[in-house]
């Protein structure tokens, strides 16, 4: 499955930290997990309300969501950020298990990754991917990689500006691991792959 993270990056405006848990999801957060992903996504939909460049939610079935977070077993977990002495579900996170990545080397995807708009520029997205880099690192992962919709220039400019990724020559296209495939699209897109390079220190 593809990553395709594209809720959770955010501007230069900060706004007062907010405290939360991280802990792994459950079945039980499926709903939560769908309604903040796809709240982080509606970002890419035009004034009228249709997306930009597709005719989707990134979650357009809670099936998806259930899927993927039974899926998420020991290597490859599903997380979510919840306000502190709350379950209120603010953002999440899924890292994929380690496979050989566009290098050839082995590397994690993750994704969706994402943080409610209300919630944004509040340091939750930070803490959700330096979570995201620690475990890899315990996986023995020697990168990270994502595949961001070439639309989504913010996030491009998120990942590469505020978590050091490096954007690779090649490009992927978009399919139906990122909900977006050719029977959704609206405008011609393709996935641009960003790779994160883990240090072993």
């Amino acid at each position: 499955g593809g990553g395709g993270g594209g809720g959770g990056g955010g501007g230069d405006g900060r706004h007062a930290a907010l405290d939360v848990k991280l802990r792994f999801a459950t079945k039980d957060d499926a709903e939560a997990i769908m309604r903040v992903v796809n709240d982080a996504y509606s970002i890419e939909k035009e004034p009228g309300g249709q997306y930009a460049f597709k005719n989707n939610d990134r979650y357009d079935v809670l099936a998806d969501v259930m899927n993927d977070v039974q899926a998420a077993h020991a290597e490859s977990r599903f997380v979510v950020a919840t306000a502190a002495g709350t379950n209120d579900v603010v953002g999440c996170v899924l890292l994929h298990k380690p496979r050989a990545g566009e290098s050839g080397d082995m590397c994690c995807e993750f994704g969706p990754f994402a943080v409610a708009r209300a919630h944004q520029r509040r340091g939750v997205g930070g803490q959700l991917m330096a979570w995201v880099f620690k475990r890899a690192r315990e996986l023995n992962a020697k990168a990270i990689e994502i595949g961001v919709v070439n639309h989504r220039t913010d996030v491009l400019d998120y990942y590469v500006r505020r978590h050091n990724f490096t954007r690779l020559a090649h490009t992927r296209p978009c399919d139906a691991a990122y909900n977006c495939g050719n029977d959704v699209l609206t405008k011609k897109s393709h996935m641009v792959l960003l790779r994160h390079e883990l240090s072993t220190s």
